[in-house]
């Protein structure tokens, strides 16, 4: 039984991500990974590198779109890029700030 139903990995573009891919497929296919995991691979956004925690919220909101589990208004729904463009956190700040 596997400790969660899915792995979500990031790569820094396209290329990499079809790399990763086969990567995993071969695994699964002969024992390596287990089937019952779906393993997702999400490459940055096509604007470009967003660096490790943007490629994060990234992927995380691809993953919820694709699962039509996006939120509306005050969610993750909408433009997914929009996270990445030095918004504001909650409270104003600005995010990892103090």
């Amino acid at each position: 039984m596997p400790i969660f139903d899915t792995c979500i990995i990031t790569a820094s573009g396209e290329k990499q991500a079809r790399v990763f891919r086969s990567l995993i497929a071969r695994r699964v296919e002969r024992g390596l990974y287990p089937r019952e995991i779906d393993f997702r691979v999400y490459p940055d956004p096509p604007a470009g590198r967003v660096g490790s925690g943007g490629g994060t919220v990234w992927a995380l909101t691809c993953l919820l779109r694709e699962e039509g589990l996006a939120a509306g208004r005050g969610g993750l729904g909408g433009s997914p890029d929009g996270a990445l463009r030095g918004g504001r956190a909650p409270g104003g700040r600005a995010p990892g700030g103090a």
